[in-house]
């Protein structure tokens, strides 16, 4: 099409509002206060960067309701433990102690070689009273020992109507005044949940808002990945991921897979995740990824491992990325004795050398699965501890109490076979940890419902395994979804067609008709005249207060382009503290946006709606009170493209971003049309050559008989084209006009003065001779090869592909005196067919 280019900017109104954001490698500071972010039509505050799990951020295992300890197998045990209730039991289920008995010791730190977290003391919070047997726990005279001997505290309760009475006490200790004074010195005096310094820092005093506070924290990590949801804020809609700068992209397996195939002690069957990290940055990142149990026929559901694989990754220069799973549609979550969580890195080299398929497990080799960086070694506790402390998985809508329980690393002493590691933060179900201290489960353990506790938390373990415990974590602020993005709110298209992208979601479709032919192609309310070649288009945009935005286009789902005509952007920034409404227009989309890649207008793919052939009449220019028949054929052909636009922030750049980036900012505000431009190669021509009524004997009067016609030619593709025009009628020698030297075939071509207006300069008119021609011969072919034709005359008539309009004069001449010579008479006719055909490959219209 044409080339004209124009970009016209006005402003049409404003409104007030002003927003700020800080860019993502900025958000290191971020508050540690907390704030109020909209997801949905709800409301949920942003857990603060000290305390990225809330009140649950220190503790190592935190139980809103009980926390059931088995005595059997809790052994030595350290950490920060919280529970609405302690107690010591044999099962999840139990609701009351079922040992008084209990050979457990809780934190005794003499003598180890450990920092130690500086809120660890008190290290045992209960917001009720403890079980009697949990009473003989804390008064064991190993348990709460600081490391230089000094003692450590509980705090029990929310107020003083939760303290032990001595009565109660001397129950439990009948002959062991020793024990009472122990439990009572190691009580944080006058203390109570509300005066504990993180609680009060995350607004908490009660059990109930401690549970509350774990909801939101839950809650806010799941909206991350969320885009839909219902009118009761629930997620109905989710992403595959979101990430920071520091990360390229992240893939999922969508088909079963497993490395069990490379060595009999690589997992079964995973969820695979491939993360794709940015060689250019050195920045720690952070993915969110959502995990769907329901997915996929349920591949993730029945897969008994999880395996991270760092891709691009160069130990000493990226750093571990914080990960964050969100897991949904599930309904249970138990590994068993066989199943594996791990992380691996692979350098630069090792991925060129083997590209990852999320499909296939990764490395395809023993030999390159050996040459791995293990990021979670069996044998080394540090390496592992520290992996795990950035791994955060989110169950936030499994639910179900008693054997609906998550149940993590019931596999004891498998090396080759390890455990489930990062944080659990699973609010609304029960959690069981088993397996000893060396192998078992490897992360913080957060509920708002029971954990039982089947196993030992072995020291380093206790802290080095936290979410968050090098204090690294960036924050996810700006993994937030945000409404106040720039607005495509009307797009104005050629002949008074225009759209208010109400629903981003829909793919409109418009049809334009090149063709001029209004007889043939009438306009209509669905199909649209262009009148000359140039689509227009005309953007009114919303520009948010104090922004700086760029147009940006995508052609038929190639590549995103920013639209900077002569290298400038024709959008100014807003430097106002109000919104304002602007209008952009490019002159035409198909020329304007084109590139030297392939990736813009397709004006080539030509598809075939099919042939098309019939007859009209249209008035007779010479006799305007008369009407000529006429006949036209040829195909419905159409050019199909899908424009993309979006308006984004300058800071941005679509073209690095990646698809889930670019939807979980601005999938709101992408407006996708498909304009299919329709240019019929069309041919018409006279139904009928009337030549008259002859009357013997008097051609000395009448000398010829004229019959006149012309032929057009409609091809706004340029197409290479041919018309064969063939006699069939059955020669029995009293036809007059299949007689030697009675007729004569005149055409004259006419060529158009411009190429696109009405200015016709006529050509020479040339002599076919008569009508009286081989049955295999065309009486006239016209064809835009020049190779086909050969005969000198012939080419003067002759189109080329670059006519989009082809026109001719036919001009039939019979010479009476030769009727005269036949005597006799009747009613003589000629008949014809008309053949179309091209060389041009067309693709179906269904393809």
């Amino acid at each position: 099409m044409r080339k004209r280019t124009s970009v016209i900017v006005k402003i049409i109104f404003l409104i007030g509002l002003l927003t700020m954001s800080t860019p993502l490698n900025e958000s290191k500071a971020e508050s540690n206060q907390t704030t109020t972010v909209k997801m949905g039509n709800r409301t949920v505050e942003r857990p603060s960067k000290r305390y990225p799990l809330g009140v649950a951020s220190d503790a190592t295992m935190f139980a809103g309701k009980n926390m059931i300890l088995n005595p059997n197998n809790v052994g030595n045990s350290y950490g920060e433990f919280y529970a609405g209730h302690f107690l010591v039991g044999s099962s999840i289920n139990d609701t009351e102690d079922t040992n008084m008995y209990p050979n457990i010791t809780l934190n005794h730190f003499e003598g180890t070689d450990i920092d130690l977290p500086s809120n660890l003391d008190p290290s045992i919070v209960s917001a009720s009273p403890f079980s009697d047997a949990m009473v003989k726990v804390i008064s064991n005279s190993k348990s709460l020992i600081n490391i230089d001997g000094s003692p450590l505290h509980y705090v029990m309760g929310e107020s003083s109507k939760d303290i032990i009475s001595d009565e109660h006490l001397k129950q439990i200790f009948p002959w062991d005044s020793e024990s009472i004074d122990t439990f009572k010195k190691r009580a944080e005096k006058d203390t109570y949940l509300g005066n504990i310094g993180y609680f009060k820092e995350n607004k908490v005093s009660t059990d109930e808002q401690a549970i509350s506070n774990v909801t939101n924290v839950s809650d806010y990590y799941a909206n991350l990945t969320a885009t839909e949801y219902d009118a009761d804020g629930n997620i109905t809609g989710y992403k595959q991921s979101i990430y920071s700068d520091a990360i390229k992209s992240v893939g999922l397996n969508s088909k079963t897979v497993s490395g069990g195939g490379l060595n009999s002690h690589i997992p079964g069957d995973v969820i695979q995740v491939n993360v794709d990290m940015n060689t250019a940055s050195n920045e720690t990142g952070v993915a969110v990824v959502d995990i769907d149990g329901a997915a996929n026929d349920g591949v993730f559901q029945k897969a008994t491992g999880i395996s991270i694989n760092l891709l691009n990754f160069t130990q000493g220069k990226q750093k571990v990325p914080y990960i964050i799973f969100n897991f949904h549609n599930f309904k249970s979550f138990n590994f068993g004795n066989s199943s594996t969580y791990s992380m691996s890195a692979y350098t630069p080299a090792q991925v060129q050398a083997q590209a990852p398929d999320n499909n296939k497990y990764y490395p395809q080799d023993y030999a390159s699965y050996e040459k791995r960086l293990n990021l979670t070694p069996a044998d080394d506790n540090s390496a592992r501890y520290k992996t795990a402390s950035h791994v955060l998985n989110n169950f936030n809508t499994l639910s179900g109490n008693g054997d609906a329980a998550i149940t993590l690393n019931s596999n004891r002493s498998n090396e080759d076979s390890y455990s489930f590691i990062g944080t659990v933060l699973a609010p609304h179900t029960n959690i069981i940890v088993e397996g000893d201290h060396r192998y078992s489960f490897a992360g913080n353990v957060i509920t708002n419902n029971d954990i039982y506790l089947d196993g030992q938390v072995d020291l380093d373990k206790a802290f080095g395994a936290n979410f968050n415990s090098d204090g690294g974590f960036p924050g996810t602020s700006d993994l937030e979804p945000t409404t106040e993005v720039p607005r495509i709110l009307s797009v104005d298209l050629p002949n008074s067609v225009n759209f208010s992208p109400e629903n981003t979601t829909t793919n409109y479709v418009f049809e334009y008709s090149l063709n001029n032919n209004t007889a043939i192609d009438p306009p209509s309310s669905t199909m649209h005249k262009l009148d000359g070649r140039a689509f227009s288009n005309t953007f009114k945009i919303d520009e948010p207060a104090g922004t700086d935005n760029v147009l940006w286009y995508q052609m038929n789902g190639k590549k995103w382009k920013a639209y900077k005509p002569d290298g400038n952007n024709p959008l100014q920034p807003n430097t106002t503290s109000e919104s304002k409404t602007v209008e952009l227009s490019i002159a035409d989309v198909t020329e304007d946006l084109k590139t030297n890649d392939d990736s813009d207008y397709d004006d080539r793919t030509v598809y075939n709606g099919g042939e098309i052939s019939g007859n009209y009449e249209v008035k007779d220019d010479l006799n305007p009170d008369k009407t000529i028949k006429k006949a036209f054929m040829g195909w419905h052909l159409l050019h199909k493209n899908k424009f993309s636009f979006v308006v984004a922030s300058a800071s941005d750049n679509l073209a690095t971003m990646s698809a889930d980036q670019i939807k979980a900012k601005y999938d709101n505000a992408i407006v996708n049309y498909t304009l299919n431009v329709h240019g019929d190669l069309l041919v018409n021509y006279p139904k009928v050559f009337d030549f008259g009524t002859y009357q013997l004997g008097t051609s000395g009067k009448n000398p010829e008989s004229i019959a006149k016609g012309q032929i057009n030619v409609e091809n706004p593709f340029y197409m290479n084209w041919r018309v064969d025009v063939m006699n069939t009628t059955e020669n029995d020698g009293n036809n007059p006009l299949l007689q030697k030297h009675t007729t004569d075939f005149n055409v004259q071509l006419y060529s158009l003065e411009t190429g696109i207006d009405d200015t016709w300069k006529p050509g020479k008119m040339v002599n076919l001779g008569d009508l009286l021609k081989d049955p295999k011969e065309p009486l006239l072919t016209l064809d835009t090869d020049p190779k086909n034709t050969v005969d000198d005359q012939l080419k003067e008539l002759q189109p080329t592909r670059m006519m989009p309009f082809y026109k001719s004069d036919v001009n039939l001449k019979f010479h009476n005196a030769k009727a005269n010579q036949l005597a006799h008479t009747g009613k003589f006719n000629i008949d014809v067919t008309w053949k179309l055909s091209t060389t041009d490959p067309v693709v179906p219209n269904d393809k």
